[in-house]
């Protein structure tokens, strides 16, 4: 079917080279149809406007031609189309200005040839480092994507700067730090992540040491890593905030060739992303879609039994990843990233 310019009268296309059967698909009233998109759903959006007294804007019609809505604009409108990652935002030109708005329906994919960043496949054994606060903070913040990556090829590493000993008011520190370094062996075992590191500040700390930033800098020039996950730059949790200082400030130091007292090549992480934990973000620049891997995520989050015991926060956060996938369209569970560095082209598994 098209729909002609003035918005009235729409064809059948014959065999890809014909129009037959006219017939009328809507009135614009004193309005002229301009720019004009179909969608998934098979309504029709067109910018509508320029004859005085017809209202400026944007128009829906159903597949049977009915009005179903307008969004008014305080100008002539001249063009409109749907983009951004899922085609759920509306662009819209007018005489002076550019609007857009997010839509609750999907723009159709384009049918004309694109120049397209390509999404290079990661080469063989490419890196992650994911680095955490707390035992339980990657399983958490990032462990379906991590699992994701892994499963397309990627080596994890994974850096606790803590031993989580400040975790429960009746255990022994010493136990519990034993039980939790434990812990977090099992869940990076379970998400098939290569090792874990145990930096041995202490859990609680509310300002970070240069040696403690020397050994971050030592660990970043040794595991060279692609894509480097840490705490978000907006969590508030106290120690979350200092390792996210501490980490930013590695990643710094580690690029060139200061230092003397480090070890190792300069190196720095293409990738860089923020992960949330008990503050969710209140904005995000990327979500991934962990709809394959959600289940193996919570089973290494289950590891962790001397803090689900008392608290069942695998839950919660199972419930998170599913609003996260719901309201980003990603998939049916989702993990959400502020992003702090990114070349051109997301690595492969990200997008």
């Amino acid at each position: 079917m098209v729909l002609t310019f003035s918005g009235g009268p729409v064809y059948d296309v014959i065999d890809g080279s014909r129009f037959a059967n006219g017939r009328m698909f809507c009135d614009m009233g004193p309005a002229m149809a301009d720019g004009l998109t179909c969608v998934l759903d098979g309504t029709v959006w067109t910018s509508s406007g320029w004859f005085d007294p017809s209202p400026d804007g944007v128009s829906s019609f159903s597949p049977g031609g009915e009005l179903i809505g307008r969004i008014h604009l305080p100008e002539v409108v001249s063009n409109l189309c749907f983009g951004g990652h899922l085609r759920t935002r509306l662009f819209i030109t007018a005489g002076q200005s550019v609007y857009d708005t997010y839509v609750q329906t999907q723009g159709l994919p384009s049918l004309e040839p694109q120049v397209r960043l390509s999404r290079p496949k990661p080469p063989a054994m490419s890196t992650i480092l994911a680095i955490g606060a707390h035992p339980d903070d990657i399983e958490i913040g990032c462990g379906g994507t991590v699992r994701k990556l892994i499963q397309q090829g990627w080596r994890a590493v994974h850096v606790c700067v803590t031993s989580g000993e400040a975790g429960s008011s009746t255990i022994d520190k010493s136990v519990l730090a034993a039980t939790r370094e434990q812990e977090a062996r099992r869940a990076a075992e379970v998400l098939g992540s290569e090792r874990v590191v145990f930096l041995g500040a202490p859990d609680g700390l509310t300002q970070y040491s240069r040696d403690q930033k020397i050994a971050v800098i030592d660990l970043i020039r040794e595991v060279r890593p692609e894509i480097l996950f840490l705490h978000a730059s907006s969590d508030s949790f106290p120690d979350h905030r200092v390792v996210h200082e501490l980490v930013m400030n590695a990643v710094a130091g580690a690029a060139g060739p200061w230092y003397q007292e480090s070890t190792g090549e300069p190196h720095r992480p293409a990738t860089i992303l923020g992960y949330e934990v008990w503050h969710p973000l209140s904005s995000h620049e990327l979500a991934v879609d962990i709809t394959a891997t959600v289940e193996r995520k919570m089973d290494a989050l289950r590891c962790h039994r001397s803090q689900i015991e008392s608290m069942h926060y695998d839950e919660a956060f199972l419930g998170l990843a599913r609003y996260r996938g719901v309201m980003s369209f990603a998939g049916s569970h989702a993990e959400v990233f502020e992003v702090l560095r990114t070349p051109l082209s997301l690595p492969a598994g990200l997008a």
